[in-house]
């Protein structure tokens, strides 16, 4: 095999290999707003709220996960509680929801009957939302994403 058929075929898989490896990063891309995050306090309570520059509800994006990774990880790696939220029964621009564990990391939520962990709501372009749990290990930080359904 000639010097020049060895460089031509190195080229050619170099190539390949960059085509194929942006056609993977594209792939991966995530579909999550991040809302923002939070810092478990010492008593295993973390808030987070936040003024939004989108109204997320106008948008669809009313599937919230609140991590300890990133938004688009495996459950299976991090702390991750997960809701589809509904529109309260007053307003089409506030949806609520109960948290829910996701993956082996996350312990039950004991939210009473009839409360929420979640609220997300838009008023006109913009919007906010508000999400509380509690019983996490202090210090760990959480990051709140929505998607849509």
């Amino acid at each position: 095999m000639s010097l020049r058929s060895t460089l031509l075929e190195a080229t050619f898989a170099v190539v390949l290999t960059l085509v194929v490896g942006v056609g993977r990063v594209l792939a991966q891309e995530s579909t999550w707003f991040v809302g923002g995050t939070g810092l478990v306090d010492d008593t295993g309570e973390v808030y987070v709220s936040a003024s939004l520059p989108t109204n997320l509800v106008a948008s669809g994006l009313t599937y919230v996960r609140v991590t300890s990774g990133p938004c688009e990880a495996p459950a299976s790696d991090y702390v991750v509680y997960e809701a589809e939220l509904s529109p309260a029964s007053t307003s089409t621009q506030l949806y609520v929801g109960v948290l829910e564990p996701i993956g082996r990391f996350a312990t039950p939520v004991t939210t009473p009957p009839g409360a929420f962990d979640v609220f997300l709501f838009g008023r006109g372009d913009t919007g906010g939302f508000t999400v509380v749990l509690n019983g996490q290990t202090p210090s760990v930080t959480f990051t709140v994403c929505f998607r849509a359904p």
